[in-house]
């Protein structure tokens, strides 16, 4: 009796620290289509302003920037891949803890998407790498001969990305194997 007492105790805990996490994942989900959103309404109410985010985030005294239609567009929708994937890893965090809540952990479809969570950090480092060099292509496109630039770069968030989803993916892979072993239990009672 005992036993199944601390296995409840333990399941209550799980419940509650689910409950915070699955908000937090909604909160970030919640953040990143709001920034999402807030570019798109900042470059059809307020080019100027929009215009001027683009220059503080590229522009450098050695490069100079065009930004006429195409490179703004270009600049947006480029700057949205990265939120999307971010939109994905949350919304499956937010999934994850809900199932916890649930008193489903050792289940095949928790170990899914804790590997699903790795894959979209894996993912968002050779895409902010891309993004950041095409969005530098399309804002100096139509500058004038010999001032046009591409840019490629690796920073250690890439770096830390990648690690933090290979690390995500391994213990996906060890929840998945938790989950034959319950499976397994299940079946002897």
């Amino acid at each position: 009796m005992p036993e199944q007492n601390r296995t409840s105790q333990a399941y209550d805990r799980i419940k509650n620290i689910s409950v915070y996490a699955e908000v937090f994942s909604g909160v970030g989900i919640f953040i990143t289509v709001g920034a999402m959103t807030y570019y798109l309404i900042l470059m059809i109410v307020d080019i100027a302003l929009f215009d001027a985010a683009i220059r503080d985030e590229y522009a450098t005294d050695t490069m100079n920037i065009t930004i006429n239609y195409f490179s703004r567009i270009s600049a947006f929708i480029f700057g949205i891949i990265p939120m999307l994937i971010g939109v994905f890893f949350f919304d499956q965090a937010r999934r994850l803890f809900h199932q916890y809540k649930s008193k489903r952990v050792f289940t095949h479809d928790a170990a899914a998407r804790l590997n699903r969570m790795g894959w979209a950090l894996v993912a968002l480092a050779p895409v902010g790498v891309l993004v950041k060099t095409f969005t530098i292509l399309a804002l100096t496109l139509y500058n004038g001969p010999g001032d046009k630039h591409l840019a490629f770069g690796i920073s250690e968030n890439e770096v830390y990305a990648i690690i933090l989803g290979l690390l995500l993916i391994t213990l996906a892979k060890i929840l998945h194997q938790a989950a034959i072993i319950s499976d397994e239990n299940q079946a002897f009672v």
